[in-house]
């Protein structure tokens, strides 16, 4: 009951509409890294995503890129952890699975009208 008590808080405070995108849409966490981790939820007010999680930490505030078919779309994309849960556990591995939440903080008009795009060119329903 508490966790459908916090869901409906969480929709009722959030003003953006979120987006599921297709499996090709991928956010880059780490520009060094070839590791492109799955979109779980998108929307002009930020984005929740999967990842696994070998031990790293993050930062409150970090930057991601998001790709769409292996190619770039929008880079340095600020975001602001708003929470970073477990969600599984990868077999035969150390690792587990983990959801993080975050906030776009200063997004300029370009970057606005790109995410306005990529929901309507790579979303499949509204959350």
């Amino acid at each position: 009951m508490k966790n459908f008590i916090v869901r409906i808080l969480a929709w009722k405070r959030r003003k953006d509409e979120r987006f599921k995108v297709h499996d090709g849409v991928l956010v880059v966490i780490d520009p060094h890294s070839e590791n492109k981790d799955k979109i779980i939820d998108i929307s002009l007010g930020g984005l929740a995503f999967s990842y696994k999680n070998g031990g790293k930490q993050f930062d409150e505030e970090f930057e991601v890129d998001i790709y769409v078919d292996d190619e770039i779309y929008l880079k340095k994309l600020m975001v602001k952890l708003i929470s970073d849960i477990e969600i599984g556990e990868v077999p035969f591995e150390s690792a587990n699975v983990r959801r993080l939440s975050g906030q776009f903080m200063w997004l300029t008009p370009v970057q606005k009208s790109d995410l306005n795009s990529l929901f309507r060119k790579y979303g499949i329903g509204k959350v």
